[in-house]
């Protein structure tokens, strides 16, 4: 066997993956290998992390660049191999115009220094990290690849619901919460979100806007509607104790060691649990509840509770929703420009697999222009097979690194 490519990134819930892809009998999965994050180098650029227009492109986002800020200014070092002091002391833009986005600033001082300096660093973007001019590196300034930025990820939901919502093709359908009998049914915050989207573009008389899910967000009062909902909603049915039917009474969401994650106010009124889930059968007696958190995605369980004394041998029922994650099957690395000149050895996308195992609202987190969109494009052909809740495929945002050959594939 030989190894054929690097493919590393994020697969749900930001667990962070790096393997290498190694050539294997045809029919089979490729086999993983672990490799080591690269190691620091320092830039040659003297303007690099010194001056707001080259900020460090740690990543992370809102979701995890302050620890990667952390991590980055813990790894660095003084010419000398000096521990670094450092605060942070505000942030500004990356460049006069107003669209460039912020960067974070730090002060920066160490044992025998002169005077402190100030070093700049950006959560938004991502980029092999590198020490600036006069600094060491102490060890690897990074944890390989964050996870997804939540509230990236969040945006690119929406378009893909709004898409979704408009196609005449893929709906997906309501989570069946198994058992014998079965316990009841389960939207996620894509399925919700799917849902609010035809209704408030309904509402509006017109259908969800194709051009702003080009542009990754839908229409700004189509977003307000789906931004403003729950991230989960459930249905209970009743159960069968002996010979009488007993209710639900209350619905909770739990995860490992029994945490109770997320618990909420309970729709015991018939109408309302079936509106919830239009096109599905909910028997009488049923309740719905509506939650912040996405149960999906953070791989969580269904409980139901029944208060009636009279059934004390079934007062709770749990889901056992079995998750899978996702596993990428088709990853072709694309071959670099004869003309580029950068030496950006990789660069990194945020997307979503969509409920088919396609790549779909990919986003580049950083590398020059051209790289990026070569990228972007790149992922877009890539296939998946997608993260499952039992039978049932999630919609899951990830990060990946599609690392450049040097020679056209084959």
């Amino acid at each position: 066997m030989r190894v054929g490519r690097q493919v590393r990134g994020t697969l749900g819930c930001g667990a962070v993956w790096l393997m290498s892809v190694v050539a294997a009998p045809a029919g089979q999965a490729p086999l993983p290998r672990a490799h080591p994050d690269p190691l620091c180098v320092v830039s040659t650029d003297a303007g690099y992390g010194v001056t707001r227009e080259q900020a460090v492109p740690v990543g992370g986002g809102l979701t995890s660049g302050i620890e990667r800020e952390r991590r980055y200014l813990d790894g660095l070092r003084g010419p000398q191999g000096q521990r670094l002091r450092y605060s942070r002391i505000g942030s500004t833009l990356a460049a006069p115009d107003p669209d460039s986005g912020p960067v974070d600033m730090y002060e920066i001082s160490y044992d025998g220094q002169a005077a402190p300096v100030t070093l700049f660093l950006d959560i938004y973007h991502l980029d092999e990290p590198r020490a600036p001019q006069g600094f060491q590196c102490g060890r690897a300034l990074t944890s390989g690849l964050p996870p997804p930025d939540t509230f990236v990820a969040i945006a690119q939901l929406d378009a893909l619901a709004a898409e979704i919502a408009a196609a005449p093709g893929f709906r997906a359908g309501p989570v069946e919460l198994g058992g014998d009998p079965p316990i009841g049914l389960l939207l996620d915050a894509f399925r919700v979100r799917s849902r609010r989207v035809r209704t408030a573009a309904g509402a509006a008389s017109a259908p969800p806007a194709a051009t702003p899910a080009a542009a990754g967000t839908p229409a700004p009062d189509v977003q307000a509607a789906v931004m403003s909902g729950p991230r989960t909603t459930v249905v209970a049915f009743p159960q069968t104790c002996g010979t009488r039917v007993v209710s639900p009474s209350a619905i909770a969401l739990v995860g490992a060691r029994d945490l109770v994650v997320d618990a909420a106010m309970t729709e015991t009124d018939l109408a309302a649990a079936r509106a919830r889930f239009p096109g599905q059968e909910v028997p009488a007696g049923s309740i719905a509840a509506t939650f912040a958190t996405d149960a999906l995605q953070f791989q969580l369980q269904v409980r139901v509770m029944f208060a009636d004394a009279a059934c004390a041998a079934t007062p709770v029922r749990e889901s056992a929703l079995a998750y899978t994650a996702a596993q990428i099957v088709e990853s072709p690395m694309p071959a670099r420009p004869a003309d580029d000149t950068s030496g950006t050895p990789w660069v990194a996308v945020q997307a979503i697999i969509d409920h088919q195992g396609a790549f779909q609202q990919v986003r580049a987190l950083g590398g020059p222009p051209a790289l990026a969109r070569l990228a972007e494009a790149t992922v877009r052909t890539w296939k998946a097979r997608p993260p499952r809740a039992g039978d049932a495929p999630i919609a899951t945002p990830v990060v990946l690194q599609v690392t450049f050959t040097t020679a056209s594939p084959r």
